[in-house]
């Protein structure tokens, strides 16, 4: 997908494909994270600093992905939209109701697919 498409384009598709009912109704077959991000804190400090190299590279090449004018934040906003994803998943799999794990998937993927989209400066409130 990143080969086909270039930054935000390659971003949305990752972030729509990792929120979909499909991967969501795969938990074995899904990110790992996602399935045993909880058990993983638990294990050896070994197993811990696999899951810790490759999330770090997971972070690097999502930050590679983000507007060019949010360089500044480019690492912060690759780990909000991450942690974003991975627990919007979790959720969406732990409730009975199918139609507010589509809603959990949904609104995560607007919220951070919009997050990650070419910003002005910030505006100055009374007080900066």
């Amino acid at each position: 997908m990143v080969e086909r498409k270039r930054g935000e384009q390659a971003l949305r598709g990752i972030v729509e494909g990792y929120l979909s009912r499909e991967h969501r109704d795969s938990p074995g077959q899904g990110c790992i994270i996602a399935a045993l991000g909880t058990s993983i804190a638990r294990q050896p400090h070994s197993v811990r600093e696999v899951v810790t190299k490759e999330l770090k590279g997971v972070f690097e090449f999502l930050a590679q992905l983000m507007p060019e004018d949010a360089s500044p934040r480019h690492h912060d906003d690759a780990i909000v939209a991450f942690a974003s994803m991975v627990g919007a998943l979790i959720l969406a799999r732990a409730v009975n109701d199918e139609s507010l794990s589509d809603r959990i998937l949904r609104a995560t993927t607007k919220r951070v697919t919009q997050r990650t989209k070419v910003r002005g400066p910030a505006r100055r409130t009374r007080g900066n």
